[in-house]
Order: C-alpha cells, then structure tokens, then sequence
C-alpha cells in the first residue's frame, strides 16, 4: 500500500490592463503579435518598468491565504531558451518572493485540511507557440502577461485533495477579482508534482512534474494516471529505471502521461538578481489598501446561513461563483424571500441553464428574475405558473408581465371561479378515467403491444390531468381515482416502462416516436420509506402483528407504485417478516437494514477480494456523500494488486466489476437508512 504526496504549482495570470513590465494591453484573443514593444520583444536598449497593479494584486492573495507578505523583494533573472521567451530568460522571484508561508483549508469528505502554501511570487508569462501546417509560429501577444506562481507544500494525499486545493484556490482568485482564472484561456494553469512512498515512510521519493493541466477533470486524471504508473513500477521491481525526475506531458485523448524531458533543478536556471529593477519597496499607504479583501466564498456561506437561514448545501450552490453569488444577492436586496429566491435560483434557474449557458450568460438576468418572483409574493401567479413562464422567457426576450398575459396565467382569486374552472375540467376529461376503468380493469393482464401503448397513452394523459388539478387547492380530497387504484396503475404503468426502455437509454422517457411515459409526473406522488413504515405501525397497532394479508398487499402495492422503491422490495418485505410485535418500528428498520447492507457488503469483499478496511470507508463516504465515485485514486486503493500494464489488462476488466457491484449496491440501500457514521478504517 502506497501512500501519495502531490505538491501543486499554479501560474495564474493577474487581470491587469497592461503586462507586468510595459504597458501593452493584455487583452486576450487578439491578432497575433500586436501587443508587443520593445520591451516584449527584448530589443536593445528597452527597460522594463514594474506594474504597481500586479503588485497590489500579489498583495491581497497574500492576505486572502494568511500568508508573510515581504515588504520588500526582489526580482531575479531565470535563465533558459524557448522560442517563446525573446530574452532568453525570464524575470521572476526566487529568494525572496512577495508572498510566502500561507496556507488554505480544504474539505473533503467532510474532512477540513489544511494546505500549506510556500510561496507565491510574481514573474512574467511567455508567448505561445502554435504548431500547424508543418511549421512552428510563435505569437508574443501574452509574454509580459503578469503571473502569479502559486506553489504548495507537498501535503496533498490524493487526486480528489488536489481538485478540491485547485478549486479553493481558484475560488480565491475569483472573488478577489485578482484572475479571471479561465482555464480554457490558459490564464489558470497547474503543474502537478507527483510521488509515491511505501505507507509509514516519511522520505521523499522521486517526484515527476505533470505540465500545463487545464482543467480539473483532466488534473485528477493526469495523477490517477501517474500513480498507478509509479506504483506498477514499484510492485514490478522497476521503480529506480521507470520512475525518474522529469517533465511529463498528459495526452488527454489516450489519458496517460508522456515523458517530455527532464526536470530541472533550480541550479540550472543560473538565477541573479535582474539588474534592470530595483527591489520592491512596497508603501505602507498601498500595502494597508491592498490587504483590504472582499468577502470570499467561505465568508459568505457562513452570512448567508448566520443572517438569511440559507442551508450550507445552498450556500455553497450560491457561492461556487462570484456571478452566482452576486446573482443571489441582487435578488435579496431588491427585498425577495431568502427562501424563495434560493428555490428559484438554484432549482429553476441553474436547472435549465444547458449547453455550456452560464448565469452569466443566462436569458433570464436578476432583473427579470427579481420581477418574476414578485408576481409569486403578490399572489398574480402561482409558482406553477411561474415555472411556465420562466420557460417562455428562457427561449423569448420578453417582459414578465407580457409573459404572463400572453399565456393567460393571471391567478384566479374568486373560490366560486376557481371551482367553476376545476368542474369544466373534469367534466371535459370525465370520459378518459371511465375508459380507463372500463378498458383496463385492474387485476386483468394487458396483453397486446397495441393494447399496452394504448395504455400508456391513456394513463399518461390522466396523470397530466391529475397535474393540472393538483395544483388548485380546493380539488384536495376529491381526486379522481382512488389512492389504492392510483397506486395499482402506476404498479402496471411502471412495468410497462421497465418492460419498453429494455436496449433504451434509461434516462429517457421517450421510448419511440409513439410510446411517451411521463415519469417526472409519477415521482411528484412519490411513496417514501416514511410512508412504509407508517403503514408498518398502523396495521401492527390494529392487529397486533404483521401476518395480515391487507398490510402485506398494501405494502407491495405502494412498493410497487415507487420508481426508486421497487429495486428494494426484498428488502421491505423481509423486514415486514421479520418486525417484532412491540419494538420500535424505526430502530428496527434501521437495525435490519444496517445488518443487510454488513452483509451484502462483505459478500462483495469476500468474491472479489477486495481490501476489507478500504472498501467499506469507500462505501461509508458514499452514503454520506449521497453519490458512488468511481473516478479518482480512492476505487483504486480498494482493489487487490492487479497491474494496469497487464497484456491481459486485468486491472481494468476488474475495476469495471467492481464498480457494477458496488453501483447497484449503493442504488438498492440508498435512501433506506442512515450510513454509519464512524469509518471502520483509518483515514490516509
């Protein structure tokens, strides 16, 4: 067993309006080489002369991460050759940098860790070389772009402690407004340095730096990738000829690392202190300016909860960007519920942002959105209607009001009204529940692919009616067909789904050009464990016991009317089975189900050899998490020794199995109990 240690360095290009040393533009995406002067060309006799902004800049991050901000550093020159680099060296800071010592904390797995940052310091960025048709350009647009080095401690453990620094990070960065931090412009870009040591050693092995990583997904594949390459190597006795210091590149079409060339070390750079800049005296004036930070993220989330009742799981949503955050926050000062503004950001909105839409980009603004909502609070419109007209205004530039008038949703208030529209409803659609109950008697097969379409068409169009009448208060109690006969049409209903997406795309209820399930609409009268258990301890205290045939037909008949219930109806009725005749019917439910899932669990372990300790943390931060990862180094850890790099690719083909098992595993108990709460293993 390895133990993983990662060290992070971060360039993160500062959004000032002209480069670090000049005072050409550092826009983005402009024709190539017209950006450039003397300077950026390094033509004799140019001097540089120091961004003031970058520096105040380097100074509020210092201050964001608790860090030693040095009143004074100084800047060195870093010598090598690129084509990209006209100088032939690059001004950056070596001995004393403007930040060091800082630190951050990150939380993963419910576990808040702290990582060291050693330095971060201020350098210029390189042009970029562009290799096509043969031939190798070089575009000096970005070289002089001031950069921000962000170096860590090697204190991260693992891929997913890493994706959660870089996010933290980048999160800083972004509500300091110091870096757009755009990954796919390169402005945010990490190298990864990556060893491995035997669990208990304290030494620190050969590391292998991973460059120019540019997305999160692609890092924690990229050091997935090359733990389990260093750790084959070890367990192969081929550490010492396969494992050495170098530059690795990460081909993110094949995702694996690619050796580059090797590692420098410092030595090599023959770094001196650039005679061309004096040392930076930073002014006590712009230094206590600069320290004076924005609130951040993790600043927020305690206020929204602490002053507007949001829950942490909200917060979070809300603040996981600055254009989220300041959305959410437009929508409180213009005096919206907290509440209702959460919902309608989160749920509505986020939700039916698609195809790469970002709140930022989002048809519908704060504005519309603040008006919107107001037509809920005054009482103009229900939130169903709200939901109608949020969908309109999400594909049509329009006002709310117009909206609302054009699509005839302007609530009725008068009961004699309202009762008026419920009775033309019914008495339009009366015809449909007869058919139903004619054609389709329960208890009686439908036998027939015509007559099972015919079917799904008919109880489809009765659930949108059911839908429509919901939504009036006055139908409460007067539904048109009775709990036990709607529970029985969804059982049949659900079949038939289960019986036509067999070779479909689960996710979609459309099973062909005429077969269309309304799936969403079953879940809205979705059947709980709460209600099953209610149902327990109604008929125990009616009968004294559960050996009556109603309670077990009524069980299995609102199992079987659940879309997430039916995989676990073994489970319920085994309980059923086996409930006492005076314990308490929660505590008992809880203790089967925690004693089932020991079981299946270990049965999983024990055939296909997996690392007891391991696997059942990994399955215990599943439940807690509410979501099975089966990306990252942790589905790795609880696999027995199987090289990747087998011609058999042994590794692989069990890895697949492994996460099928534990996939249905983690589907058949969710939701069924509370997860353990103590980790049966250690924690790395």
């Amino acid at each position: 067993m390895f133990e993983v240690v990662i060290g992070l360095e971060v360039h993160t290009q500062l959004n000032t309006k002209t480069k670090i040393f000049c005072s050409c533009s550092t826009s983005f995406g402009d024709e190539a080489n017209t950006h450039v002067c003397p300077t950026c060309l390094a033509l004799p006799g140019s001097l540089p002369v120091l961004n003031k902004e970058a520096v105040r800049k380097a100074i509020s991050f210092g201050a964001a991460v608790n860090a030693t901000i040095n009143k004074r550093s100084v800047f060195n020159r870093k010598n090598y050759f690129y084509p990209d680099l006209p100088k032939a060296y690059q001004i950056s800071q070596f001995e004393i940098p403007i930040v060091e010592k800082g630190e951050l904390f990150i939380d993963v797995n419910g576990e808040k860790k702290r990582i060291g940052i050693t330095r971060a310091h201020l350098e210029e960025d390189a042009g970029k070389n562009i290799h096509e048709s043969g031939q190798s350009l070089v575009d000096l647009n970005r070289a002089g772009t001031p950069l921000l080095e962000i170096v860590s401690e090697p204190d991260l453990r693992s891929s997913d402690e890493a994706v959660a620094y870089l996010k933290k990070l980048h999160s800083i960065l972004r509500f300091l407004n110091i870096s757009d931090a755009n990954m796919q412009e390169g402005s945010f870009r990490c190298d990864a340095n990556v060893s491995i040591r035997p669990k208990g050693d304290s030494k620190l092995y050969t590391r292998v730096e991973i460059k120019n990583l540019n997305s999160f997904r692609f890092i924690q594949k990229a050091i997935d990738y090359e733990v389990e390459r260093q750790s084959a190597a070890w367990e192969d006795g081929k550490y010492d000829e396969e494992v050495y210091q170098e530059t690795r590149l990460f081909d993110t079409v094949n995702l694996v690392t690619r050796s580059m060339r090797g590692k420098e070390d410092s030595a090599e750079y023959r770094y001196f202190p650039d005679p061309d800049l004096l040392p930076v005296e930073i002014p006590e004036e712009m230094y206590n300016e600069a320290i004076k930070i924005p609130e951040l993220a993790e600043q927020k989330v305690a206020r929204y909860g602490r002053e507007l009742g949001v829950k942490e799981d909200d917060a979070l949503i809300l603040t996981s960007s600055v254009e989220t955050a300041k959305y959410f926050e437009e929508l409180v000062d213009a005096k919206i519920s907290p509440k209702l503004a959460v919902t309608w950001l989160i749920v509505e909105l986020l939700g039916r942002l698609k195809n790469g839409a970002t709140i930022e980009t989002s048809p519908v603004n704060s504005a519309k959105m603040i008006e919107l909502l107001r037509r809920i609070e005054d009482g103009t419109i229900s939130a169903k209607a709200a939901k109608e007209v949020l969908d309109y205004l999400m594909e049509n530039d329009a006002s709310v009001d117009g909206v609302i008038e054009k699509l005839g949703l302007k609530q009725v208030s008068d009961d004699s009204a309202i009762i008026a529209i419920i009775d033309q409803i019914l008495s339009a659609n009366a015809d449909k529940v007869a058919e139903l109950l004619e054609a389709f008697p329960l208890g009686q097969p439908i036998i027939g692919e015509a007559a099972q379409k015919a079917f799904i068409a008919l109880f489809g169009a009765i659930l949108r009616l059911q839908n429509i009448l919901s939504s009036f208060d006055d139908f409460a109690g007067n539904e048109i067909l009775s709990e036990r006969q709607g529970q029985d049409y969804r059982s049949i209903y659900l079949d038939l789904y289960a019986q036509f997406r067999q070779g479909q795309d689960a996710e979609k209820e459309v099973i062909n050009d005429d077969v269309l399930f309304e799936i969403e609409l079953i879940k809205q009268v979705e059947i709980n464990v709460d209600y099953i258990l209610m149902l327990v301890q109604k008929y125990r205290d009616e009968h004294g016991d559960c050996d009556d045939k109603e309670i077990r037909s009524e069980i299995t008949r609102a199992v079987n009317a659940s879309p997430t219930l039916r995989n676990k109806r073994d489970l319920i009725e085994a309980f059923v089975d086996s409930v006492s005749v005076d314990g308490h019917i929660d505590d008992e439910w809880v203790a089967f189900i925690e004693a089932e899932r020991k079981t299946e669990l270990a049965r999983i372990i024990a055939d296909e050899n997996l690392k007891p300790e391991a696997a059942q943390e990994f399955v215990q931060n599943a439940f807690r998490n509410g979501e099975l990862r089966t990306t990252g180094t942790a589905i790795t850890k609880i696999l027995p020794p199987i090289s990747r790099f087998a011609p058999s690719g042994g590794h692989d083909e069990k890895k697949r199995r492994v996460i099928a098992r534990l996939s249905a595993f983690f589907d058949r108990f969710l939701g069924l109990g509370a997860a353990p709460t103590e980790s049966p293993g250690h924690h790395d």
